[in-house]
């Protein structure tokens, strides 16, 4: 609790000794300094404060009643800002129209406006999902903001088609390995059935394994092995691990893998093919 910011708080004054002598009177501040309780003291305030009604909490409701007033002042302006909104749409004009890959451009102009620039674009796709531009001083920001969008739609929505692509063939993969690499987790010392409550895996991969595929000639690991190993490390198939992994997909029933080894199709080849490293590598094996 700090009596300063209190007395500052009700009086809107500074927490000086001049200005507890204006809103108190000199002779109660004398009563004060014969009891040797001077301004530099914290209880000199305590005193000033119980002397005017001060709150110990005056301060703090302060605050409180700030933030309610920003409150209630963000919400006029975002109320202000939507009905002006509303007005312009309402009162738009069609400039001109043109298309830009799948998608069918407009740009507008406004009325005047206090808040908003005159310019602004929409935008649908072939199949209605709607973009709409920030309002603008120029035709050519309004133009290039919705541009803008539509390339920040098209990247958004390529990812996501590409993720569920991957996911449908990774979510079995990753629930097979979480499952057989973890144990299981109860949420008291007693392990039954009562207090089971799943199997508990780190995400990391089990060094043991790749230690062994990396033996096996399948996997490289050239970071663990770099005099600073980084905490998260990666690891290289080689091309007898490619080969391996594509037979093994090819092998199990998962919804979407032959379009995926598909699109990599190209590896076959490339494993075959034999460098002037593979051949190399060849040799020294055989010596």
């Amino acid at each position: 609790m700090d009596n300063r910011k209190n007395f500052q708080a009700v009086t809107n004054l500074q927490p000086l000794k001049k200005n507890a002598t204006q809103v108190c009177g000199q002779e109660f501040i004398d009563t004060l300094t014969a009891r040797h309780i001077y301004a530099k003291d914290d209880i000199f305030w305590l005193e000033v404060n119980c002397y005017l009604n001060i709150p110990n909490n005056a301060y703090e409701q302060m605050l409180i009643a700030k933030q309610e007033e920003l409150k209630i002042h963000e919400a006029n302006l975002a109320t202000e800002r939507q009905s002006e909104i509303v007005r312009l749409l309402e009162n738009k004009r069609l400039l001109y129209e043109k298309t830009r890959q799948s998608w069918t451009i407009k740009l507008f102009e406004s009325p005047e406006s206090k808040m908003f620039g005159k310019y602004f674009a929409e935008a649908t796709s072939l199949d209605n999902t709607p973009l709409t531009s920030s309002f603008f001083d120029t035709v050519h920001k309004a133009e290039q903001n919705i541009f803008s969008l539509i390339d920040q739609f098209d990247n958004k929505n390529e990812k996501e088609v590409l993720f569920t692509k991957y996911y449908r063939v990774l979510k079995p993969i990753y629930l097979m390995f979480l499952y057989l690499s973890g144990s299981d987790e109860y949420f008291e010392k007693e392990r039954c059935k009562e207090t089971f409550t799943g199997v508990r895996s780190w995400i990391s991969l089990q060094w043991d394994i790749l230690d062994r595929l990396e033996k096996e000639g399948l996997l490289e690991q050239p970071q663990r092995k770099s005099p600073n190993p980084k905490k998260v490390t990666y690891v290289e198939l080689t091309k007898n691990g490619i080969k391996e992994a594509r037979k093994n997909l090819q092998n199990i029933n998962l919804d979407g893998v032959d379009a995926l080894l598909l699109e990599r199709t190209y590896h076959e080849e490339y494993i075959k093919h034999k460098t002037n490293l593979d051949l190399n590598r060849e040799i020294d094996n055989d010596q």
